[in-house]
C-alpha cells in the first residue's frame, strides 16, 4: 500500500468512522492523529451516513472522502 502523496510504503492505516459528529471534534480528532510521532501513515475517513458538511470539510483539509 503506497501514499498517494509521499509515495512511501505506509506502515500505520488509522480508520476513523464518523457518524453525526460535531465538525469541531471531527477537526480535533483528525489534528490529534495528524500530529503523531509516527511516520508513514495515511487516514481512513468512513463517513457513516450522508453529510454535506463533514464531505465538504474532509475535502477542504485534503483528506480522500469516498463519496
Amino acid at each position: 500500500m503506497y501514499n498517494k502523496y509521499a509515495m512511501k510504503k505506509i506502515k500505520i492505516s488509522i480508520i476513523m468512522p464518523i457518524y453525526k459528529v460535531p465538525i469541531a471534534l471531527l477537526q480535533d480528532s483528525l489534528h490529534s492523529a495528524l500530529n503523531q510521532s509516527i511516520e508513514n501513515f495515511e487516514i481512513i475517513c468512513v463517513l457513516d451516513g450522508l453529510n454535506f458538511k463533514v464531505l465538504k470539510f474532509l475535502k477542504e483539509k485534503q483528506i480522500m472522502a469516498k463519496e
